[in-house]
Parts: C-alpha cells; structure tokens; sequence
C-alpha cells in the first residue's frame, strides 16, 4: 500500500475558487490493477 497526501488549490468553471485537501491511499487490487482512495475535506466552488 502506498500513502500520501492530496490538495487542490483552485480550478475553472464550477471548480473555481474550490480548496481542499487529505490523504491518498493506493492498494495493490491485483498485478495490473490499483485501486486509489482519497479522504479529506473540500470547500468552495460555484
């Protein structure tokens, strides 16, 4: 497994003015495949 952390810092459209941030967590589900799990907290947008 591999761990991290997450941020957004803004985007366009209905994302603009969006911030967030949290943790990442990615698993091994098979040789080729992965699955991803992101955690956190987001505020703002349109």
């Amino acid at each position: 497994m591999i761990n991290g952390f997450w941020e957004i810092v803004g985007g366009t459209g209905k994302f603009k003015g969006l911030k967030g941030a949290g943790t990442l967590h990615i698993k091994a589900a098979s040789p080729t495949d992965r699955e991803f799990s992101l955690t956190g907290e987001t505020a703002g947008g349109a």
